[in-house]
């Protein structure tokens, strides 16, 4: 599986998710996204799951603005 990290262009969004296929993944987020999408960072992993579930809980506290409202989905 591979851990990715993609960003919204031209926001201070990111998504870190996993997936087997990374161009697959980028258009189905493509999809729901106004703005376009780039693919960061890719690493290979057996323990992918584990490796998203870590940056998930390190960076929860970024998923909220300065109003302490929750941006929406699973941006940081």
């Amino acid at each position: 599986m591979l851990v990715y990290l993609i960003k919204q262009k031209n926001t201070d969004l990111y998504k870190i998710g996993i997936t087997k296929n990374a161009n697959k993944r980028k258009l189905q987020i493509q999809t729901g996204s106004p703005q376009k999408i780039e693919i960061l960072y890719l690493y290979e992993s057996e323990m992918a799951s584990k490796i998203e579930r870590f940056f998930h809980k390190k960076y929860f506290h970024s998923q909220f603005d300065e109003t302490f409202d929750k941006i929406e989905g699973e941006w940081f």
